[in-house]
């Protein structure tokens, strides 16, 4: 059997370089054009729009590190709680306080929310947002670990504490039915309320 051999001018490619040859882009999350961050009516910063947004349109996209439940209780600790529970142990977090103001969204809880979820990651009107209207979202709708928070929305709505159990309340599923995160969508359907 003879031995080939490549010509020198074989037509291969040269190898692609290793994707850690290049530099990592910045990790952002992604607001709309029709929403702007300002000084919240509820807390802090809150997401605003400063045009109509239409039943159902892509208001926001979070970004992050994956990390588990350890991990964002030490970042909670030194960057404040920035994360978006995606699963039972796993979280979108920023890990720096350089990338608090890039994974963000900044929108505040209200137990009346006109934001909900599509999937696990993006944000969507529940109903039409006027211009200048804040947009927030119920806590209830994407968080199941144990936590304790007082509300202060003044919603009619208000449950006036939010919890992690809150998802399991039979008006909070009624109200939020087809906005849940996709986790808590998926505990809802397996183990009700």
């Amino acid at each position: 059997m003879a031995a080939t051999s490549v010509p020198a001018t074989s037509t291969r490619s040269a190898p692609t370089p290793n994707r850690t040859d290049r530099p990592v882009p910045p990790i952002r999350c992604w607001r709309s054009p029709k929403v702007e961050v300002r000084g919240g009516a509820l807390a802090g910063k809150g997401v605003f729009a400063v045009e109509p947004i239409a039943a159902r349109e892509v208001v926001a996209v979070k970004a992050g590190h994956i990390v588990d439940r350890d991990e964002v209780v030490r970042l909670t600790a030194e960057i404040g709680d920035q994360s978006l529970q995606i699963d039972n142990d796993l979280y979108l977090s920023p890990r720096t306080a350089e990338e608090v103001e890039q994974t963000s969204i900044r929108m505040n809880h209200s137990c009346d929310a006109n934001v909900g979820f599509r999937g696990q990651v993006i944000y969507v009107a529940m109903r039409d947002i006027a211009a200048d209207e804040e947009l927030c979202h119920d806590y209830a709708m994407d968080r199941t670990d144990d936590y304790r928070l007082e509300c202060h929305c003044d919603a009619d709505a208000c449950r006036g504490v939010v919890t992690g159990e809150d998802w399991r309340l039979p008006e909070v599923q009624a109200r939020y039915e087809g906005f849940f995160i996709e986790y808590v969508a998926t505990k809802i359907r397996e183990f009700g309320n």
